[in-house]
């Protein structure tokens, strides 16, 4: 089960932002600026799945944090899709190693369970 897992995650074709683009200079005052990583990522973790996307392009600290601290993304998962218990086998696995995946994995997964729900 596994196995088919990681095969079809790996065949995803997920549309995820070019990184690169500086914005940097852009920003005039960022108030979450002062805020830890940890913290950013203990307000994630309390956010719905929908609010996430917006309270991280609200801020570019926050933006920064979520594209460049590592396993980010995968924390997220296991935060909000606790019941994706194949996550930590392909983990083990090694079988999806780039970290970008993972945030597409996140946002893949919270919008099937949404889906499922009927968009509440």
């Amino acid at each position: 089960m596994t196995f088919q897992i990681g095969h079809a995650l790996a065949q995803l074709s997920l549309k995820l932002p070019e990184s690169g683009l500086d914005l940097s200079s852009k920003v005039i005052y960022d108030p979450l600026r002062v805020l830890p990583a940890e913290v950013i990522y203990d307000i994630c973790s309390l956010l719905p799945f929908e609010s996430i996307s917006p309270f991280i392009r609200a801020s570019w600290h926050v933006l920064c944090i979520a594209n460049d601290r590592p396993g980010f993304w995968k924390d997220c998962i296991r935060c909000k899709f606790p019941w994706f218990l194949e996550m930590d086998e392909l983990l083990r696995q090694g079988a999806l190693k780039n970290e970008q995946l993972w945030k597409g994995i996140f946002f893949w997964a919270g919008t099937m369970v949404r889906a499922r729900r009927g968009g509440q």
